[in-house]
C-alpha cells in the first residue's frame, strides 16, 4: 500500500519537475522531501526527544546499541561527527559503562563500540560466574567471637611445651 502511495507520488513529482530539476536531484533531496510529505514534522520532533532521552537502563548493550542507530536517525545534526556520535552514545551508557569508556579516547565511533561491548562481555562473564547467593556480600570480617578459641589453643600449645621440657628433664643425660 504505501509503496503505490510513495510511486504514485514519485510520479506527480516527475510531471511537475523539469527534466534539469529531475537530473539535479540528490539522494538527500529526495529523502527530505520523501520526510515531509510522509513522516509529519511533529512526529520526527518526537523521536528526536525520544533519542536525547535515550538511555542503556535494562537493556542489554546491543539492544541499546540497535535503539541508538535507529534513532539518531532522526537527529543527524546530534551525530554528525564521530565525536558527537561517540560522546552522545556514551551519555546514554548505563553507569557502570559510563564510568569506565571516558577514560579511554577513541578515534571513531567503532572502535568505542567494540571497546563498549569487550567491557560489556568481560561484566557480563563475570555477573555469571559470580555466587549465585543473594546473601553473599563478599569475604567475611571477623568478629572477634574466635578470640576465646585461639586463647584456648595458645594455652594448650604453652602447656604442652612445659610438659615436653618437663619430660625432656626427667631423661637421664647422655
Amino acid at each position: 500500500m504505501f509503496a503505490s502511495d510513495v510511486s504514485h507520488w514519485w510520479e506527480s513529482m516527475c510531471c511537475t519537475r523539469s527534466e534539469s530539476e529531475q537530473d539535479g536531484l540528490t539522494w538527500s533531496q529526495f529523502k527530505e522531501e520523501l520526510m515531509e510529505k510522509y513522516f509529519l514534522q511533529a512526529l520526527r520532533d518526537n523521536k528526536e526527544t525520544e533519542f536525547l532521552k535515550l538511555r542503556q537502563g535494562n537493556m542489554l548493550l546491543p539492544e541499546y546499541e540497535q535503539k541508538f542507530e535507529q534513532l539518531s536517525k532522526y537527529a543527524p545534526h546530534l551525530v554528525d561527527t564521530e565525536a558527537k556520535k561517540i560522546k552522545r552514545f556514551e551519555q546514554g551508557l548505563s553507569i557502570d559503562m559510563s564510568l569506565i569508556l571516558p577514560f579511554h579516547s577513541f578515534t571513531s565511533y567503532r572502535e568505542m563500540q567494540a571497546w563498549a561491548k569487550t567491557i560489556w562481555y568481560c561484566k557480563a562473564s563475570v555477573d555469571q560466574s559470580a555466587p549465585q547467593n543473594k546473601d553473599f556480600i563478599g569475604k567475611r570480617k571477623w568478629s572477634g567471637q574466635d578470640k576465646g578459641k585461639i586463647a584456648k589453643k595458645e594455652v594448650k600449645y604453652r602447656i604442652q611445651q612445659r610438659q615436653a621440657r618437663s619430660l625432656r628433664s626427667t631423661l637421664p643425660k647422655m
